[in-house]
């Protein structure tokens, strides 16, 4: 019996979408998991609008759903037969750095509170305040953080391209209900080369042509992420999304 592939763009509440898009990835076979992401918005290199916030519940789940090796693979082995090198990469399983040691970046005011206290303050502080809990590494107070109503876009992104950003903190930013809707944070992980693998290649499936391009040929990303950034890039003009840039005449991607 064919399994239900649900709608997810029919979905106005976002955290039941969350929750059905995870449903899905978790219970359909790998082919029909593939059928079920490319009908979804991701068969085009550049998701169109009205599909972003069913592929952003799609990129949350794949960052954070316990899915196992075996899922992984099989989707890999279903993508690789579609030539969907994008979603190969994705699924490639890669060593990740110790990310253990730490810079202590806090102030040492700050250092001398107590977590609950850091917590308490960060739901409330101003945003000065703000500027400097932006360097805490501990996960509820980047969650109380990520609450305050007085945060401005700007301090996210600050908090976002932190060197090393700890996965603690980048599972708060994917599980942030306001900023994780956000391009510009989408963007910032997927850059950020101290994030792990998988969630700067599934963060990837979200950006522009434009930024694309450029990840593709930052030469401090990873070859596996510049190798994924060009393959989605390629896959819009093969499928002329959007007209070949002059860049690209001049061999950038050779």
């Amino acid at each position: 019996m064919t399994q239900r592939r649900p709608e997810l763009m029919t979905i106005s509440d976002p955290e039941i979408r969350l929750t059905v898009a995870g449903q899905a990835l978790r219970e359909l076979p790998a082919e029909d998991c593939l059928d079920w992401l490319e009908t979804q918005g991701l068969s085009s290199a550049t998701p169109p609008q009205d599909a972003r916030p069913a592929i952003i519940a799609i990129v949350r789940n794949l960052c954070r759903q316990p899915l196992s090796r075996a899922w992984w693979q099989s989707l890999g082995e279903a993508a690789d037969a579609r030539s969907r090198r994008d979603l190969v990469a994705l699924c490639t399983e890669v060593e990740e750095s110790d990310q253990t040691r730490l810079r202590q970046t806090l102030d040492r005011e700050l250092q001398e509170k107590t977590v609950g206290y850091r917590i308490s303050h960060a739901r409330t502080a101003n945003p000065s305040q703000l500027d400097r809990l932006i360097h805490d590494q501990e996960p509820r107070v980047i969650r109380s953080l990520l609450g305050n109503s007085k945060l401005t876009l700007q301090q996210v992104l600050r908090l976002v391209t932190r060197r090393p950003l700890i996965r603690p903190v980048v599972d708060e930013l994917i599980d942030a209900p306001k900023w994780s809707q956000i391009y510009e944070v989408h963007r910032g992980l997927a850059r950020n080369d101290t994030v792990s693998h998988r969630v700067r290649l599934a963060h990837l499936l979200l950006l522009a042509p434009n930024d694309l391009h450029r990840l593709a040929r930052d030469p401090m990303q990873s070859e596996l992420a510049r190798r994924a950034a060009r393959y989605r890039f390629i896959e819009g003009i093969e499928s002329r999304e959007y007209p070949t840039p002059r860049l690209l005449e001049e061999r950038v991607f050779d």
